[in-house]
């Protein structure tokens, strides 16, 4: 039981660094493409 707990809670942990990760990505390439814009 103990086990299987542990594992859900590196799945969450994993899936919310993977979000974390494209949000920031996507931050990051919209500011590159005002940028662009803006030039």
């Amino acid at each position: 039981m103990q086990g299987s707990d542990k594992t859900r809670c590196t799945l969450i942990n994993n899936m919310s660094d993977a979000i974390l990760v494209t949000s920031i990505i996507h931050l990051i390439l919209q500011t590159a493409s005002i940028k662009q814009l803006l030039s």
